[in-house]
C-alpha cells in the first residue's frame, strides 16, 4: 500500500501525481495556463514567433487573478515549517505530501539537523477526511508533541484547477493580445529594454467564470 495514510487507514489519494506545478513564491507565468493551452483552446489565440510577449501576457494575466483572489490560487511546490500543537502539526491546505522531516525545537534559533520520517509512519488528515489535508499525525501512538515539522509537497486548495480560472486567463490573454497594439496596452520603456503591461479590469462576462469559493476534489476512499 502506498504511504502515507488519511486517518481513516485508507490510502491518501493523489490527485496531482507527476503533474508539473510552479515553486511555491514563483511568478511562473503559466502557473494557471500553460502555453501550449493557449494556443490550444478554442477562444486561445496563435503566437509563433512572439513566445516571449505571450509569456509575458499570460503572467500579467495571471497576476491579476491572484489580486482578484488576494492571493495566489495556484497549486505550489515547496517546503513549510510548522510547530506541533497537542500532538498533531496543523499545516495549510496540502494535495500532496512528498516529505516529513522534524526536530526538537523549544526555542529560536532552532540548532538540531532535520530528521527524515519515514511516509509510511505517517498519517494526514482533514475536517471533512477528503483533500485538501490540514493535518499531520503519526501512526502507532507516537506524536510530534515538543517538535517542529517541514512539510514538503503540493500545497492548493483544490485540483485540478477550476476551469473557469483557466477560461478567464485565456480569454483576457488573447483579447491583449488583439488589441495590444490598438489601444496601447504594452508600453515600452526605451531607456532600458523592460515592457509593461497593463491589463484592464475584468468584465463581467469575464469575472462570471472565476468561482466564488474553489471546488475541492473529492474522492472516494480506496
Amino acid at each position: 500500500m502506498t504511504c502515507p495514510l488519511t486517518s481513516c487507514g485508507f490510502e491518501a489519494p493523489d490527485p496531482i501525481g507527476e503533474a508539473s506545478v510552479s515553486a511555491c513564491g514563483s511568478l511562473d507565468s503559466e502557473r494557471y495556463v500553460t502555453m501550449d493551452e493557449l494556443s490550444r483552446h478554442p477562444k486561445g489565440c496563435q503566437f509563433t514567433g512572439f513566445e516571449e510577449l505571450m509569456s509575458a501576457l499570460l503572467g500579467a494575466v495571471s497576476s491579476k487573478v491572484d489580486d482578484h483572489y488576494g492571493r495566489s490560487v495556484a497549486p505550489c511546490l515547496g517546503a513549510r515549517c510548522y510547530r506541533a500543537v497537542g500532538g498533531c502539526v496543523p499545516i495549510a491546505p496540502l494535495l500532496r505530501l512528498d516529505t516529513v522531516e522534524t526536530r526538537a525545537c523549544g526555542c529560536d534559533p532552532c540548532n538540531d539537523a532535520w530528521t527524515t520520517l519515514d511516509l509510511c509512519d505517517v498519517v494526514v488528515d482533514s475536517r471533512s477526511g477528503y483533500l485538501p489535508w490540514h493535518r499531520i499525525e503519526r501512526c502507532g501512538g507516537a506524536t510530534f508533541s515538543g517538535l517542529s515539522a517541514r512539510v514538503t509537497g503540493v500545497w492548493g486548495d483544490a485540483w485540478p484547477l477550476h476551469p473557469g480560472i483557466k477560461a478567464a486567463v485565456i480569454q483576457v490573454t488573447t483579447k491583449l493580445w488583439q488589441s495590444m497594439k490598438a489601444n496601447g496596452e504594452i508600453i515600452a520603456n526605451p531607456a532600458d529594454g523592460t515592457t509593461r503591461i497593463q491589463v484592464p479590469d475584468f468584465t463581467l462576462a469575464e469575472l462570471s467564470l472565476l468561482p466564488r469559493s474553489l471546488v475541492r476534489y473529492r474522492a472516494e476512499a480506496a
